[in-house]
């Protein structure tokens, strides 16, 4: 069974009118090998996909006239395309691992990603068209403040696993799993097996979506409370750049700029962020893959946070800058961004300093090779079965060579990181000078 039978109807009267569109999904034959796996099945119409002029997964063609007269042929990249005009109609249907049916109903779907567009097997955001959102506890360890399961999205996301996408897929989810217990807002996952169209597409992550709904569903509030900036955004958004200058002109020394600080900020939860950032090795940050958001209320404006995501180059995937004995201090300290610019700000405060270290020690404990070694083989070996499916696909993938070089590149990067002092040692770490971060010898005066 690696084809599913896709079946679209409609009804339509005498005087032409037709009702909405209805998709049936059916799996025949042998479901053996997808016996514990979730499945998600996405239909679009074939113009919506692969048209060649306005397909959203494809280079598409179109004739264009000249100042001569003459016409040519503009090439664009419509899967690089954003926002709601490059949304497309589409039917999804989710199997739980029980081959249970969580979800059937039409959505909208746009492709979803930065550089991973550029691959073969691209990832999808959905738009719930429901009022009331794909309504099933899609991710059981998905917890309110409260405790409670939520049960309802109004948008998730499908990823390819984003830079190990030909490979391990789920490192980013597994990061992200590692440091829940943090302060550091995360996403919630599930390994699926994808069939667009009715044909095998390969192994994904149904995940989360990084969106205001999501996030007020989290701290229970409307979303409308809720304020996201991300990189594209920083510099006209008032009140948050307000914040960053407030940094960049300060040099926190004293308790009523640290004060303020925090009024700001949400500090020991950025801490723990930046910890966590420079403890996995992540080279495709603080310059990218970075989401400030914060939630006002009646009270007051809230205080910033960031939300960890897309760690895919981590875990000493970039061999050249992020091994488990690189400086990742260095690589941070030449991106001038909010993230650089607060964390040498307050890198002046003593207080923080030693806030920092005790995250840093967390962090540390966390990714102890000696646990998290075997927790990364747990769920490299669980991932085996979605492999073996998705190499049935016409895309050249997950090949066993690549799957152990890159499971020895993690062990390798975790056992370095751990034990090579001079890599990670944030107690010789400060902010010495305005807009650089040095190493020092302190001593406990300092």
């Amino acid at each position: 069974m690696d084809k599913a039978f896709v079946i679209r109807a409609c009804a339509v009267d005498e005087k032409n009118r037709s009702s909405e569109i209805v998709t049936g999904v059916y799996f025949v034959g042998d479901f053996s090998a997808y016996e514990g796996i979730s499945v998600i099945s996405l239909v679009m119409t074939g113009d919506d996909l692969f048209g060649h002029e306005d397909g959203i997964y494809v280079i598409s063609e179109t004739l264009q006239d000249n100042e001569d007269g003459e016409s040519s042929v503009k090439k664009t990249k419509n899967y690089l395309q954003r926002g709601a005009d490059w949304e497309r109609s589409a039917a999804v249907s989710i199997f739980s691992a029980d081959q249970t049916l969580e979800v059937e109903q039409n959505c909208g779907a746009r492709i979803q990603g930065g550089k991973s567009r550029n691959g073969v097997r691209k990832s999808f955001h959905l738009y719930s068209y429901a009022e009331d959102g794909f309504d099933t506890p899609l991710f059981p360890d998905n917890l309110n403040v409260s405790g409670e399961v939520i049960t309802s999205y109004k948008s998730i996301v499908i990823r390819n696993g984003g830079n190990l996408q030909s490979t391990t897929v789920f490192d980013d989810s597994w990061i992200q799993t590692m440091v829940r217990e943090l302060k550091t807002d995360s996403g919630r996952f599930r390994p699926v097996i994808l069939f667009l169209n009715g044909e095998l597409w390969g192994c994904y992550v149904l995940q989360t979506d990084k969106s205001a709904e999501e996030i007020a569903a989290r701290y229970q509030v409307d979303a409308d409370q809720v304020e996201i900036v991300n990189r594209d955004i920083i510099y006209s958004t008032e009140d948050f750049w307000e914040m960053v200058q407030f940094f960049m002109n300060n040099s926190i020394n004293t308790q009523e700029l640290y004060e303020r600080a925090c009024d700001y900020l949400d500090v020991e939860a950025f801490a723990e962020y930046v910890a966590t950032e420079i403890y996995i090795g992540n080279t495709d940050w603080p310059g990218n893959n970075y989401i400030f958001f914060r939630i006002r209320t009646d009270k007051d404006e809230g205080k910033w946070r960031l939300m960890l995501y897309d760690t895919d180059i981590s875990l000493g995937l970039d061999e050249e800058k992020g091994t488990g004995s690189s400086n990742t201090y260095v690589w941070m300290n030449v991106q001038q961004v909010p993230i650089n610019w607060i964390f040498i700000s307050l890198m002046s405060w003593k207080p923080f300093r030693e806030m920092y270290l005790d995250c840093c020690s967390r962090v540390a404990e966390i990714f102890d090779p000696d646990s998290a070694i075997p927790l990364y083989e747990a769920t490299w070996n669980e991932w085996q079965a979605l492999y073996r499916i998705a190499r049935k696909s016409n895309v050249s993938c997950h090949e066993e060579s690549s799957l152990l070089e890159r499971l020895q590149q993690v062990k390798d990067f975790l056992r370095g990181r751990y034990l090579h002092e001079g890599a990670f040692d944030a107690s010789v770490v400060q902010a010495a000078e305005k807009g650089r971060l040095e190493h020092y010898t302190g001593t406990d005066d300092d």
